[in-house]
């Protein structure tokens, strides 16, 4: 037992009080003359002894009843194996608030937020008024990264709302220990954890070890059942005018309950276009798809969206896209090529086709176009290879159609710089395509089942490649492949075995060439994400002219109510960064010069989306062998507890107790024997 005020107990000299009275008998006594009194001093000497042990037990009544005084104005207290001294001017506390999503959550009365600032009230008050204070939340926000005095702290406190934003307990308490150690290094530090301590951001573990104390305060609340909008996407990476579109969802069950018949809706430009149900297994997911056309180019928003309650942040999921006024095709031809190509493309105003003769190539539109095709070149120069090749790695499509007499030179050096393997010979033995790989992705929604009773083209002559090279998506009788895929970063090459001229096949006039080559078309640039993550953290990528501008473009909402620069890398591709300026849910266009050159949605990060929660005896499990941290579930007073806690279990109380009870003890034994 140790105490508070340790020179209170010089008061323990008045015990001697006491035991003078006891010994030195300061009454006057009257005498009494009697004939014979010798059976009154045998009364006397009876009593004396009688009285003799009376007095002993109320002098020590006496005695115990002024030493518990004492003890008590002493301050006496069990230190506890995590007690802190908080004497001393140097008192520095850091106050971490989890305010993220999460803590939305309400028992009817009040949400778990409001509750921490109640705690973290109480946690001021427990403090000498010369202690200093600071306030972390989820937002790490600069105008916290200071201590302040007790007032100005519970003013930060009324200030704090709910953040997009969630933070590893890890991060939190780095960003404690570091301002600690900068500001205050010498100072007497407490940390403080007031949070729903979600499984996903509580790595008490991985907080690596410092001699601050940190205290864990999990906030009471029951684990509800939630569903989620995970994500969406379109089945398409084009979305054309008046054209059947269809975008799928993906809605999860965080919780194990059965959860039937669930609706979802679909909205787009702020109309209802769909209605479906769900029915989620415990812990599972499922995908719904709807379809919907759009009368308008430029640019159009929408949202998913479920009931769910009491979790609702996660109901809603925004997701935006461009109508594409037309698909980009560069036609590069050669001196020999057929028409077939111009045909195919040139009359439809969907597409916008430029063709042009291979000594007149236009390099920059290789890079700002979907589908490139080589048509029968009778050269493939090391400058254009190159171009092809970064092209493809940005997602388009190329497609090499050879000529008859291929240039063994030339085009092998141009395929090794591409990485593609060369032709290893022509094959003069009339045969005809056999087969077609229906699943693979060029062929998505062409088939309604895989073809069997198909008119395939004759083949007169064909190039062969190695048959252990690429993705045969088309293969000959003799088991050749007649159309190759090369998948070249986040694009695709494809290579045909036989020119267009019909000497060759009579792939040209067959009706598998048009599904065929304008689904390249189609499929050229990678498929853009509709939907990303407020903390998403990698660049977002953009397309097209901006990798020519200059200047940063802006990041707008579609009711134009928020417009802000975020962060640009103008490389290529060119890239955005949120990092961390958008906290409102929504739909968003960049624009660059009044021209949107992208749109998505922006959407509340789903990784709360997991209820679970630890609770108290987890947590004291986790921190078991490491002796800087404490948990306390905050039922009680949180001042009284955070006292004991600190500088372990008081008792002057109980030495008050018995200091009353020594004293009405005396009281009732006088009134009795005397």
């Amino acid at each position: 037992m140790l105490f508070g005020s340790p020179t209170i107990l010089w008061v323990l000299a008045a015990l001697s009080v006491p035991v003078i009275v006891h010994l030195f008998d300061f009454r006057r006594y009257k005498r009494v003359q009697f004939s014979d009194n010798y059976l009154l001093v045998q009364l006397l000497e009876k009593n004396r002894r009688q009285n003799r042990l009376r007095q002993i037990i109320i002098m020590i009544l006496r005695m115990l009843f002024i030493a518990s005084l004492v003890f008590a104005f002493a301050k006496p207290y069990f230190p506890s194996g995590n007690a802190i001294s908080t004497t001393g001017d140097r008192l520095f506390v850091s106050v971490y608030i989890d305010n993220s999503l999460s803590m939305e959550t309400s028992d009817g009365k009040t949400d778990l937020l409001e509750k921490a600032r109640v705690k973290a009230r109480e946690i001021a008050a427990a403090f000498p008024p010369a202690s200093m204070f600071r306030l972390i939340t989820n937002d790490f926000q600069g105008i916290y990264d200071r201590f302040a005095a007790r007032g100005e702290f519970i003013d930060m406190l009324n200030s704090v709302g709910i953040s997009p934003f969630s933070r590893p307990m890890s991060q939190v308490v780095s960003r404690m220990s570091d301002l600690a150690d900068r500001e205050a290094i010498d100072g007497n530090h407490f940390f403080y954890l007031l949070s729903d301590f979600q499984k996903v951001t509580a790595d008490i573990s991985d907080i690596r070890e410092n001699s601050k104390r940190i205290y864990l305060m999990p906030l009471a609340a029951e684990t509800p059942a939630n569903i989620a909008v995970d994500s969406v996407w379109f089945s398409g990476p084009l979305q054309l005018e008046n054209n059947i579109l269809s975008v799928n969802a993906r809605i999860r069950n965080h919780s194990s309950l059965l959860m039937e018949k669930i609706p979802v809706r679909l909205y787009v430009d702020g109309k209802q276009k769909g209605l479906s149900d769900v029915q989620l297994a415990s812990g599972g997911s499922d995908n719904v798809s709807f379809s919907f056309t759009v009368n308008g180019k430029g640019s159009h928003e929408g949202y998913v969206e479920i009931d769910d309650s009491p979790v609702s942040f996660d109901d809603r999921m925004f997701f935006a896209f461009d109508i594409a006024s037309s698909v980009s095709v560069y036609h590069i031809s050669g001196n020999d090529a057929t028409s077939t190509i111009p045909k195919l493309f040139g009359n439809d105003s969907l597409f916008s086709f430029i063709s042009s003769p291979e000594g007149s190539v236009d390099m920059d539109r290789i890079g700002s176009s979907g589908l490139i095709i080589l048509d029968e070149l009778s050269q493939l120069s090391s400058g254009l290879a190159t171009e092809l090749s970064r092209a493809a790695d940005n997602g388009a499509v190329v497609l090499v159609i050879p000529p008859a007499n291929i240039s063994d030179a030339s085009y092998r050096s141009g395929f090794q710089t591409m990485g593609l393997p060369f032709y290893s010979g022509l094959d003069t033995a009339n045969t005809r395509v056999s087969n077609i790989d229906a699943l693979h992705p060029l062929f998505k929604g062409v088939f309604e089942t895989p073809p069997a009773n198909i008119q395939f083209p004759a083949v007169f002559s064909s190039y062969r490649l190695s048959k252990n090279s690429g993705r045969s998506i088309m293969g000959l009788l003799n088991g050749n492949s007649f159309l190759t895929d090369f998948v070249k970063g986040r694009g695709h090459v494809y290579l045909l075995a036989t020119p267009l001229q019909p000497l060759y096949s009579s792939f040209a006039s067959n009706a598998l060439i048009v599904p065929t080559i304008v689904q390249m078309a189609f499929s050229g640039r990678v498929m853009p994400a509709v939907a990303y993550s407020m903390d998403y953290a990698f660049g977002i990528e953009l397309t097209g002219t901006t990798a020519r501008s200059e200047k940063p473009p802006v990041l707008k909402s579609f009711d134009g109510s928020i417009e802000m620069i975020p962060g640009y890398n103008s490389g290529n591709p060119p890239r955005i960064f949120l990092n961390g300026q958008v906290n409102q849910a929504g739909a968003y266009k960049v624009m660059s010069n009044k021209l949107t050159l992208m749109s998505f949605g922006l959407n509340y990060p789903r990784s709360e989306s997991f209820p679970d929660c630890f609770g108290v005896e987890e947590l004291n499990k986790m921190v078991l062998n490491r002796t800087n941290f404490m948990v306390n579930n905050l039922n009680n007073n949180t001042a009284v507890t955070l006292a004991d806690l600190q500088s372990g279990t008081k008792l002057w109380k109980i030495f008050i107790i018995f200091a009353l009870l020594f004293l009405a003890a005396e009281l009732i034994l006088l009134r009795i024997w005397i």
